[in-house]
């Protein structure tokens, strides 16, 4: 067995349930994406679906104008020929689904705290410590 410092096999830091709760704040509330993407670029995000989500979400939202939701999210990455990186039209369902709702979490402040508080804590956004 490979020794685990130094190995080329291991994986760096990484939070893959992070930047799924991430994106699905984000596809749930609109709002939030011009302020995650004051804290983190795509490239933060380990995941490669991630990264491609991340930056469709960006653009339909922040350069189109448009809202930001499953179907919409979808029709832009088929357009793209995204959606099998970004892991299907399934997965953009279960990121819709795994993202608390505003009716069962904390205030949404609470949530833009969180956020600015990950930003500052690791220029890498999303890391395991």
């Amino acid at each position: 067995m490979a020794n685990e410092q130094g190995s080329p096999e291991r994986l760096p830091p990484h939070n893959r349930e992070a930047e799924r709760g991430v994106l699905g704040s984000m596809l749930r509330d609109n709002e939030l994406i011009p302020e995650v993407v004051q804290l983190a670029k795509a490239e933060n995000f380990y995941v490669l679906a991630h990264q491609k989500i991340f930056e469709a979400m960006t653009t339909l939202a922040l350069e189109r104008g448009q809202p930001v939701d499953p179907v919409t999210l979808a029709n832009f990455l088929k357009e793209k020929q995204l959606i099998e990186d970004a892991g299907g039209y399934a997965y953009i369902v279960e990121l819709w689904e795994a993202a608390p709702s505003a009716d069962s979490q904390s205030p949404k402040p609470q949530s833009h705290e969180t956020f600015a508080s990950a930003g500052r804590a690791s220029t890498s956004f999303f890391t395991v410590s």
